[in-house]
């Protein structure tokens, strides 16, 4: 009943039997601070379980919860601040449409700081927010796309926190024949001999000085359906769109496109030859 007021007869024919000291079900004097990234992975696990009793109404897995810290606390370096940054992803496609993205999952908002704000409060600057397609899983119908933001250190003495989950295990399934999402990950000084790369949390990471570059890159949705199976003129659109190369378009979605007019259209013939070829 998606388009009802909720109500309480919504939750009647649900019951729970959990026992005391899970995960899910805490005691005291177990820690409970940020709940919400089990909460949001118990969603995906739930929408998993029920997806082959369900599979028209189930979503693909989404990127997890992930978030960043900038700060420093040492007035002799300069004026302490704290930056925290929820990281909104992709989350997982439908079997009718694309995934969402630019969701932060748990609340559906998208919480990003805009970049004006960031600048004239912080001793940051914000040199990139673009979309991050590489990390959606291919499907019939794809992922949601990630995002990608860098964040250029000013000042000494700042650093780094990283809240993330499900790296090694992501829950950014496919269904029904669906590509896996890739999960997030947090890449310190991209493109240089120093680069690290991040996907644990981390606490006290640094010290970071001026001209050190965090790039925060946040995982995609898992697809639904065979990629084989996608639209080609739905390919062709992202293709357009740069959340796609040619050569990916054939590789991954077996569909064939051309320059024409100053935009990419889908080749018919070399789409079929391309499609048949695989049974």
């Amino acid at each position: 009943m998606p388009t009802d007021p909720s109500n309480e007869g919504h939750f009647l024919p649900f019951e729970f039997d959990l026992p005391p000291g899970l995960i899910v079900s805490p005691e005291p004097p177990a820690p409970c601070d940020s709940y919400g990234y089990v909460g949001v992975a118990l969603m995906d696990l739930t929408f998993a379980a029920l997806a082959p009793a369900m599979p028209d109404r189930c979503p693909a897995g989404g990127y997890q919860l992930f978030a960043i810290y900038l700060y420093r606390v040492d007035p002799g370096l300069g004026r302490p601040f704290v930056f925290i940054e929820p990281i909104d992803g992709g989350d997982g496609a439908r079997p009718f449409a694309d995934g969402p993205t630019l969701v932060f999952l748990g609340d559906g908002d998208v919480r990003c700081t805009p970049i004006e704000v960031l600048e004239t409060r912080y001793p940051l600057r914000c040199l990139r927010y673009e979309f991050l397609p590489g990390v959606a899983g291919p499907g019939r119908f794809r992922g949601g796309l990630g995002v990608r933001r860098d964040f250029e250190v000013l000042e000494e003495g700042t650093y780094l926190q990283v809240v993330i989950d499900s790296t090694d295990e992501p829950l950014a399934r496919g269904l029904a024949g669906g590509g896996d999402g890739r999960p997030s990950a947090v890449v310190v000084r991209p493109g240089t001999a120093g680069e690290q790369v991040l996907r644990r949390r981390v606490s006290g990471f640094g010290p970071l000085g001026p001209g050190d570059v965090v790039s925060v890159r946040s995982g995609g949705g898992g697809g639904w359906g065979p990629a084989s199976a996608r639209d080609p003129e739905l390919v062709a659109q992202d293709v357009r769109d740069g959340f796609l190369t040619a050569e990916e378009a054939r590789s991954i979605y077996r569909v064939a496109v051309v320059r024409s007019d100053g935009s990419w259209d889908v080749d018919r013939g070399a789409t079929d030859r391309l499609r048949s070829a695989d049974g």
